[in-house]
């Protein structure tokens, strides 16, 4: 996705719940734009998955930190698209 920030809020429950919840208790950061402001509105303890780049684990020691490549791996499989007839 290009342009604005885009943000989504999925609620996944056991017990059926629908209805959204102020607490972001998992952020998964792909905007390098937004994501430092992002992950400061957290409250400690929740959980940032975000592109090894961003270096996020650095703005709070106080939340869960999952790095991954998400730059590199696009840049080895993403395809360049094409009008296929």
């Amino acid at each position: 996705m290009r342009g604005c920030p885009t943000w989504f809020t999925i609620r996944a429950s056991k017990d059926g719940y629908i209805a959204r919840k102020k607490e972001i208790d998992l952020l998964i950061a792909m905007n390098a734009e937004t994501a430092q402001d992002d992950v400061k509105t957290l409250a400690a303890g929740a959980a940032v998955l975000y592109d090894e780049p961003l270096a996020l684990d650095k703005v709070r020691d106080d939340l869960i930190y999952y790095r991954c490549l998400t730059t590199s791996w696009r840049r080895r499989w993403a395809r360049k698209p094409s009008c296929a007839s």
